[in-house]
């Protein structure tokens, strides 16, 4: 389950503009580009500077893959726009092979956030909420997603494994059928 981005100041910067996006989403319920931008810039440089170019394509599959099922999700009214390019910008630290676990991750934080914001706005004053401008704390207001997909996304990259190599399609053999030889059966 191993991200791409080794590099600690690339991990800082990754993790702070996950940090910075969950916050702009919880008190506007929106995310600027900048940041998805930001992040997606953070993401490509850890995989040129970590990666041979012929194991790129696994990471820009990654992206288009999350990008493209966010921009059905959202056509749909499922998702927001900036969740959507959120979510694949962080996406872009894992290749495609790897994808399931930063999904895994940001799924069961969006069931915590969601549980946790009923709580929240159930035991917050909304005339607290109105004065700080917290629009996601607001009762009835969407799910800032924001949240869930930053917490996943900095979850699953501090508890990877950093032993483990990046699974590639390059480093396996398609015609193996298990794990005796021929010579050896």
């Amino acid at each position: 389950m191993t991200p791409i981005i080794d590099t600690p100041a690339l991990m800082i910067a990754y993790i702070v503009i996950l940090i910075l996006a969950a916050i702009q989403d919880l008190k506007s319920l929106r995310i600027s580009n900048l940041l998805s931008v930001a992040l997606l810039l953070v993401s490509g440089t850890a995989v040129v500077l970590s990666l041979p170019p012929g194991q790129w394509w696994q990471h820009l599959a990654s992206f288009i893959v999350v990008l493209g099922i966010g921009i059905l999700l959202f056509s749909r009214g499922w998702m927001g726009g900036g969740d959507v390019k959120l979510l694949a910008a962080s996406s872009a630290a894992y290749g495609i092979f790897n994808i399931l676990w930063l999904l895994t991750a940001v799924a069961i934080f969006g069931g915590v956030v969601a549980l946790l914001l009923l709580l929240l706005r159930a035991a917050v004053p909304q005339v607290w909420v109105q004065v700080t401008g917290f629009k996601g704390l607001q009762k009835g207001s969407l799910i800032p997603y924001g949240l869930a997909i930053a917490a996943g996304a900095i979850a699953s990259t501090l508890i990877a494994d950093r032993e483990a190599e990046p699974v590639s399609v390059l480093d396996q053999d398609p015609f193996a059928m298990g794990s005796e030889s021929e010579a050896e059966r």
